[in-house]
């Protein structure tokens, strides 16, 4: 089994060693914003078990993907440089599968992207938020109401930013995503 998918090797989170060094803590990018006050907290989804997963090409990972999702049973999976282009077809049985992949301009090989899976059948309603979508950002935002009255919605954002952007990039990056998170209204 290729390492970058491996739970074991890598536990939940695996991530190359070149992105690394390119992460913001999250506490710089949303000082304001803490779990106890954010709008989008889920407060009684505690429960629920998520996966981020840095792919770099999701179709020919396809098996391992099936059997990780089949091991670990999350609700959520997210992913990142899917490297799939509007044409590529994809599905994880058993998920339902929100993505946006980049552009490919001119070529015929799409880097980058990203997806969201969330288990069928699970306690979730979901849509895509594309009202919260930015130029220039790879970021994908779904939000998942649960089927049961009472709870409040919440919002999954997969992002990527690849590690070679210039600090402007990173700045810029950081600066859409908090944007996004100060006009967030999940109230309805």
């Amino acid at each position: 089994m290729n390492s970058s998918l491996n739970p074991a090797a890598a536990p939940f989170f695996p991530i190359s060693p070149t992105s690394q060094t390119s992460q913001v803590p999250s506490t710089t990018v949303f000082p304001n914003l803490s779990p106890l006050t954010s709008p989008f907290h889920p407060r009684t989804f505690s429960s629920v078990l998520m996966l981020t997963i840095n792919c770099r090409s999701v179709s020919n990972k396809l098996g391992e993907l099936s059997t990780i999702a089949n091991q670990q049973n999350p609700a959520i999976i997210c992913l990142t440089e899917t490297w799939l282009c509007s044409s590529s077809h994809f599905d994880l049985p058993g998920y339902t599968c929100y993505r946006k992949d980049r552009p490919v301009n001119g070529s015929t090989r799409g880097y980058g992207g990203v997806a969201v899976l969330v288990k069928q059948n699970s306690l979730f309603r979901c849509r895509t938020r594309y009202d919260l979508d930015r130029p220039n950002v790879e970021a994908l935002w779904v939000e998942l109401s649960c089927k049961d009255a009472g709870h409040r919605p919440f919002l999954v954002c997969c992002a990527y930013r690849p590690p070679s952007s210039l600090l402007y990039d990173v700045n810029t990056f950081c600066d859409n995503l908090e944007d996004v998170l100060r006009s967030v209204d999940l109230t309805h």
